[in-house]
Order: structure tokens, then sequence, then C-alpha cells
């Protein structure tokens, strides 16, 4: 999967106004350090574990360390689901990873927008009838009024 972030609306024809953000991030939430961990190049304190900052997710659903399943009759429209992960060192200096799960998404349905985070496990989703957008906007060419 590649992806990217910083994704915006240059032209404002997805948000309506040119330069808006239309990028999705869980770093809110998702905490590695609680301070800087290097200056000018140099380690100032080792990266020892991560971690998740409950009080800042208002994201949807979320699970820790488990499956999730969501199932409608019709449709699914702006869901957020995440399972992350976090880690930590153990005795030895070697990252340990806690947590995952998988995550499927059934719809009779369209399922609309949303965004669904799987750090760790399998990711499915499917719907009756499409998966896509729930904005929609006039397809613009240049040259044309």
């Amino acid at each position: 999967v590649n992806g990217i972030q910083n994704v915006t609306d240059a032209t404002g024809a997805v948000t309506g106004g040119a330069g808006n953000s239309i990028s999705q991030y869980w770093w809110q939430w998702m905490q590695i350090s609680p301070g800087a961990t290097s200056s000018n190049g140099a380690i100032v304190a080792p990266l020892t574990r991560s971690s998740i900052d409950f009080g800042a997710f208002d994201q949807g659903v979320m699970s820790v360390g488990g499956n999730v399943s969501i199932s409608a009759g019709g449709n699914i429209s702006d869901l957020a689901v995440s399972l992350p992960t976090t880690w930590y060192l153990n005795g030895s200096g070697k990252p340990v990873t806690v947590g995952g799960g998988n995550l499927t998404v059934r719809a009779g349905g369209d399922i609309l927008s949303g965004d669904y985070f799987v750090a760790k496990g399998t990711g499915t989703i499917s719907a009756g009838g499409s998966i896509g957008s729930d904005i929609s906007t006039a397809s613009q060419m240049l040259g044309w009024t």
C-alpha cells in the first residue's frame, strides 16, 4: 500500500475551498514519546514504547486488541474504525508488538466515505452496492464553462 499525508484539495473541486486538507490522521491519539527524542541529529531520549491517548480519540470505533465486525443491511456512511497496535522494548532491547486484530465491514447497500485503520491483522470491506465517497461535486474540465 502506498500512501501520502498532507493531502490538499488544490482547486477546491472536492471540498469547495482551494487548499482545504482532505487528509486522515491518527497521530492525535497514537503516542510515541512525550518529548523530543533527537536534537540536531543526536539521540536525546531513545524511544522505548508507544501508547494510545484515549482522551484524544474521537474518531468512531477503536479496538486495542481484538476483532471488530460491522454489518448493516443498508448503507454505511462516514464510519471510522481503528485497530492500532502499541509496542515496547523488552529486556533485550527488542520491540514487542501488542494489540491488533481483524476488521470486517459489510453493507447490504453502499459504503460511503469513512476511514478504516488496521495496524496488524486483516481488513475486509464489502458492499452490496458501491464503495466510494459521499461527497459529490460537478466535474470541472479546463476550458469548459
